[in-house]
């Protein structure tokens, strides 16, 4: 499915009271429906789509569109000079303008701290909609409470259920008492407020066999700024589990991951193991009811509570900042604050914790405090968390400034395992990753800078078996220790390091990497890494020779290396030029993430193309790769293949290119790729950075273009319309455009030619079927 992270935002604002309405949509899952006729098959995407508009409350309730406004489009609310007795009424339409059925809730919460005035400002829900003419008419109608009481009771203000082209339309009415005494002049709320409506695709629409299959739909996503994440995070608006949260740009204080609390959306059980009046223990998820448990003034054990996350997703808007994140498990004691009883310890036992986290991940927030996820009970499972696209820094490299991420289990049994680190910057840490006594790490594609000890550190007490460990892709520079530290290997360990360079790292005594010990039957596949000339203590952790690649550290090794034939050269850190040696071979040509090549103007007639591989085809591992010039650059004539490369300026492609895992990088009025004179062109799990155009399907071929799985940043910029892929025609060739699974955040539906309705992709030369055949997530758009 095409997905567009641009949401709708239903804003708005109030009076001092600034009541702001926001649109807010659950995550969905899309399916494909399939109808048989004897016409033919239809399969086409199911979408979830809500619009919400508003009209004057005293008036009718308009039965034309004319009379509703797009509550996008300006402030719901508009009067900041209210008094006792003042009222203001507005009509509320929610409308299903997609394909799916979904359940709605509508829900008043506040953004931060709430004054007294709250307490005073009554709120009005009627369903259905109803004119209000005078205040009088008030009189009759359900009140929800006091706003102070409304903000209570999050998820009960008003719900329903919305098929296809249907709508319901509400009143909110909200006024100010009339015996508010003179005490509420001159005073503000003290926060803002959401009305936010929540859409969530209702297991509605069958199948061949019920209504069933996507009963396990993730269930909403949050909009959040750093005066409300916690409570989002405690599980006061809704359970932690099934959870999207998008952190607003703004400075954020430390965040507590699945913490116990009093609210029924942390998903927490309570239990006392033993009291005075029970000898077996007592169990609730209840914390109103525990608490009354153990009020009775009777003797009972320490609480113990057991706290499930699942399937939870931290997005930072650019510009996020979190000064730390801290999750711990075990006996809570001390200086502490019990968050279910709502009492704050000096001293002694105050409960004791298990979590059960699974399914947690972390976009784009750039982290300016440490991460610290840690248990020291026996029974608490953390498996799969992930950090993707973020940023590091603890401040400084001295030991007091600790880890970027610790990722520890006190006891050796397993149970917190597989971290995931990719995309991530550390800089000005005193150790990059910490574990101890975990199964499972993948580190990918990170860079390390100015650190104090190790980059990763893989520890334990004794013997650990890590399962799994991948460390590939990542640049160590200014690292004051060894990068990479293992105390104790364990047997059932399978170790992968790969395509990684050290830059000015290492101990005092020159060691990049350590095991203190390695088990038999432990597995290493280490190679293609550049540790700047430094050594590796253990011969299992030093890189296997590869009797089928010749090494290069420089241009005179590269050209050497061609001219004896040698079919697969291992780059060492540096910048590079191909000679012309390389033209008419078969290479595979392989980087550490240090290593740079740059594409020449040969100063050809036909552009900007650099004829070094002329007849050749070519793979490229874990390359940065950079163009010269913007008319037709790139390796004309050669059939590429380029593996978690980066790709920086403008390429075009000749006879066929496949990309996987590459990053694309342009700024101004550029595409990043032009399909120019390939026949094929495909695209795995990349990503384009651009200022708004992205790939050009255009050129001398009939070709068949593939984007799979791809993600599409449109930094802005541009004066033209365009969409992340264009189409165009000139020489009368046929093309073909396979998408699927594809994110396009920003970019333009193209003016120009046939207007495809999409941000996607653009037909701007207005090309018939059949010359072009675009087909997005097995469905044939055109």
């Amino acid at each position: 499915m095409t997905k567009n992270t641009t949401r709708k935002a239903l804003l708005t604002s109030v009076l001092s009271l600034m009541l702001c309405f926001s649109m807010l949509i659950g995550t969905t899952f899309a399916w494909f429906t399939d109808t048989v006729t004897s016409a033919g098959n239809i399969i086409k995407t199911g979408k979830l789509d809500v619009e919400m508009h508003w009209a004057e409350g005293s008036e009718a309730v308009p039965t034309a569109d004319a009379g509703w406004t797009d509550a996008s489009s300006g402030a719901i609310f508009d009067y900041d000079n209210w008094e006792p007795g003042y009222v203001q009424v507005r009509h509320i339409r929610i409308a299903n303008k997609g394909t799916l059925a979904f359940k709605y809730n509508v829900s008043i919460i506040a953004n931060g701290i709430v004054s007294d005035l709250a307490k005073v400002i009554d709120v009005y829900y009627i369903d259905p909609a109803k004119q209000i003419e005078e205040r009088a008419d008030l009189t009759d109608m359900p009140r929800l409470g006091t706003l102070t009481e409304v903000l209570a009771k999050l998820g009960e203000t008003g719900n329903g259920i919305l098929e296809k082209d249907e709508s319901d339309v509400i009143t909110i009415a909200f006024k100010m008492q009339e015996t508010a005494g003179n005490e509420y002049q001159e005073k503000s709320i003290g926060s803002d407020f959401s009305v936010q409506l929540f859409a969530t695709q209702l297991t509605f629409e069958g199948d061949s066999f019920d209504d069933q299959y996507d009963v396990d739909a993730p269930v909403a996503t949050y909009k959040v700024n750093p005066s409300n994440v916690q409570d989002y995070l405690d599980g006061k608006y809704g359970s932690t589990t099934n959870m999207k949260l998008v952190l607003e740009a703004g400075d954020y204080g430390v965040l507590y991951l699945g913490r116990p609390t009093k609210y029924a959306g942390s998903n927490t059980t309570y239990v006392c193991g033993q009291g005075t009046l029970h000898t077996g223990s007592f169990e609730t998820t209840d914390a109103e009811t525990f608490k009354a448990h153990l009020a009775d003034n009777k003797w009972h054990t320490t609480p113990q509570y057991t706290t499930t996350v699942e399937n939870l997703m931290i997005v930072g808007e650019d510009g996020a900042k979190v000064a730390g994140l801290i999750h711990s498990t075990g006996h809570s004691y001390g200086d502490v604050y019990d968050y279910v009883r709502d009492i704050d310890y000096d001293a002694g036992s105050a409960y004791y914790s298990t979590s059960y986290i699974s399914d947690v991940t972390i976009e784009n927030v750039a982290f300016t405090g440490k991460i610290d996820i840690n248990t020291s009970d026996a029974n608490t499972v953390i498996d799969g968390i992930t950090f993707r696209d973020c940023s590091f820094t603890t401040g400084g490299t001295a030991s007091a400034n600790g880890a970027a991420i610790r990722y520890y289990n006190e006891a050796n049994n397993g149970k917190v395992k597989n971290l995931t680190v990719e995309n991530c910057e550390f800089n000005s840490c005193y150790q990059g990753i910490y574990t101890g006594h975990i199964n499972g790490i993948s580190v990918l594609g990170n860079t390390f800078d100015t650190l104090g000890h190790n980059a990763i550190a893989l520890q334990g007490g004794g013997p650990v078996n890590f399962k799994t460990v991948v460390i590939k892709n990542n640049v160590m520079k200014n690292v004051a220790d060894r990068v990479i530290r293992f105390n104790e290997v364990g047997a059932d360990s399978q170790i992968t390091i790969q395509y990684n360079a050290a830059v000015n790292s290492g101990n005092s005594a020159g060691e990049v990497i350590k095991a203190t010990s390695i088990a038999n039957g432990a597995t290493f596949d280490v190679q293609y890494n550049d540790w700047g000339g430094k050594t590796v203590a253990n011969d299992e952790l030093k890189d296997k020779a590869n009797t089928e690649a010749t090494y290069a550290d420089d241009n005179t090794g590269l050209n050497a290396a061609l001219t004896s034939g040698a079919g697969t050269i291992i780059l060492g850190s540096g910048e590079y030029i191909v000679p012309d040696s390389a033209s008419g071979k078969t290479l595979t040509l392989v980087g550490n993430g240090e290593t740079k090549i740059t594409a020449q103007n040969d100063g050809a007639s036909e552009g900007n193309g650099d004829y070094s591989f002329h007849s050749s085809t070519v793979t490229f591992e874990n390359i940065t790769l950079t163009s010269t010039g913007t008319y037709h650059p790139g390796y004309p004539y050669m059939i590429g293949t380029f593996n978690n490369c980066t790709l920086n300026g403008v390429w075009s492609l000749y006879r066929s290119a496949t990309f996987n895992d590459c990053t694309f990088n342009v700024s101004g009025d550029l595409y990043n790729v032009w399909t120019w004179g390939a026949e094929a062109a495909t695209f795995n799990n990349c990503t384009f950075n651009n200022d708004g155009k992205a790939l050009l399907l255009y050129g001398t071929a009939n070709t068949k273009l593939t984007v799979n799985g791809c993600t599409f940043n449109d930094n802005g910029g541009l004066a033209d319309l365009k969409a992340a892929i264009e189409i165009g025609n000139d020489y009368g060739k046929s093309y073909e455009l396979i998408v699927n699974d594809t994110v396009v955040n920003g970019y333009e539906i193209n003016d120009k030619g046939i207007n495809t309705g999409s941000t996607l992709w653009a037909n701007k030369n207005s090309m018939g079927t059949d010359k072009l055949n675009v087909v997005v997530d097995g469905v044939d758009v055109y």
